[in-house]
């Protein structure tokens, strides 16, 4: 079963990785982030294959392209909205724009944010989106998603406690790097 899968999965690749990587390239205009893009494509329908049977593998194949295409894009929108909110309320409040140092720690923040929220299982990652990105209500989330609203409140209160620990362990790891930098310097 494995291997016969192994080799319909090898025969999708070599078949239709260019048209995905065509179709991606096209609206991307990054080759490296379309690469990346081509190969999520295929690792998300070795998932698809597993857990369900799969008709019209090529449909399948450039609906997954398209989902992580919006993704991609979404992603980007988030991070752009961030940082202008951001710039925004300093400007606002202190009258006078952060530094280049303030900023590159800021674009850091938002960078683990993002990764943090892709680290998160599928359906959390999901619901959380369509809440902070969307702005949906419980309710509209739980009927999206066909779920009970005590639901989307789990998955939700579980992404916010794995992105605080995420960004958590990244702050602290970026404070350790730094203390260890420090005290070599002074040794010396």
């Amino acid at each position: 079963m494995i291997d016969n899968e192994n080799r319909t999965l090898s025969s999708l690749y070599r078949l239709h990785r260019t048209s995905i990587f065509r179709f991606i390239r096209g609206r991307l205009r990054n080759r490296e982030k379309a690469e990346e893009l081509t190969q999520d494509v295929f690792l998300k329908m070795i998932g698809l294959m597993e857990r369900s049977e799969v008709k019209n593998h090529k449909a399948a194949l450039f609906t997954i392209a398209n989902n992580l295409l919006i993704d991609t894009f979404r992603g980007e929108q988030v991070r752009k909205n961030i940082i202008s909110e951001w710039d925004d309320e300093n400007t606002e409040v202190t009258g006078t724009n952060y530094s280049m140092e303030s900023r590159l720690d800021n674009q850091r923040i938002v960078n683990w944010l993002c990764e943090a929220i892709l680290a998160l299982p599928e359906r959390c990652q999901e619901a959380f989106i369509l809440r902070k990105i969307d702005g949906l209500s419980y309710k509209e989330i739980a009927a999206a998603m066909n779920l009970s609203v005590k639901t989307v409140e789990k998955h939700l209160a579980r992404a916010l406690l794995e992105c605080k620990k995420y960004l958590n362990a990244k702050e602290n790891n970026v404070h350790s790097l730094e203390q260890v930098r420090r005290k070599k310097i002074t040794h010396y």
